[in-house]
């Protein structure tokens, strides 16, 4: 699914039962507002050379319009490679409940600029890249942070070396609680950021 003009959104969309077993870029490309995903998977079979899940990023930064208040809910995302699986940038209220990212070769989410997110009860194994979760600030004129996300309740199985969970850039926050890790290195350091993380 693939919005032709991202300077405009799409609102109150939802999507259901979406199985994309095939080699597509991005399984959903747009500017989404309102919009929840439920019980859909990607990414099964293996992709190609890059296959992302979402792709939520206005094409004019510092609009009135925000990409806000959108559920992804149990989903299954597999096999995201060249980029994240999630990509959002610009808004507000982003929520994962009981979201599977599995067999990442980069990052499960990468946030920039989006205020209030929340993963709950979800599971992260396998994820490449340099870290699980990115989330900084967006790269609009009047920059914000990805502020006052919260991570809990969910289970982190770290892959190979890898030995950083979250990077948390600058006026970016992240709570944690609750949250099983396992296979992480000796010596890993979990959490970096200019700002403030929680646990």
């Amino acid at each position: 699914w693939k919005q032709t003009d991202n300077s405009y959104y799409t609102a109150y969309a939802y999507f259901h039962d979406i199985d994309i077993y095939q080699n597509v870029r991005c399984g959903f490309d747009g500017f989404f507002i309102f919009t929840e995903w439920h019980k859909c998977r990607s990414g099964y079979n293996g992709v190609g050379a890059v296959h992302s899940f979402i792709s939520s990023i206005p094409q004019v930064y510092g609009q009135y319009n925000q990409t806000n208040l959108c559920q992804v809910n149990n989903s299954r995302l597999f096999n995201a490679k060249g980029g994240p699986a999630v990509d959002i940038a610009y808004g507000a209220r982003w929520e994962f409940n009981s979201t599977d990212f599995e067999g990442c070769q980069d990052r499960a989410i990468r946030a920039r600029g989006i205020y209030g997110g929340s993963i709950n009860g979800s599971w992260m194994e396998h994820v490449g890249g340099s870290c699980v979760l990115d989330i900084d600030v967006s790269p609009a004129p009047n920059s914000q942070g990805s502020r006052a996300w919260v991570l809990k309740d969910s289970f982190v199985n770290l892959f190979g070396a890898q030995t950083l969970f979250a990077k948390v850039g600058s006026a970016s926050s992240l709570h944690v609680e609750r949250i099983q890790f396992a296979n992480v290195p000796e010596g890993a350091r979990l959490f970096a950021g200019a700002y403030g993380c929680t646990v």
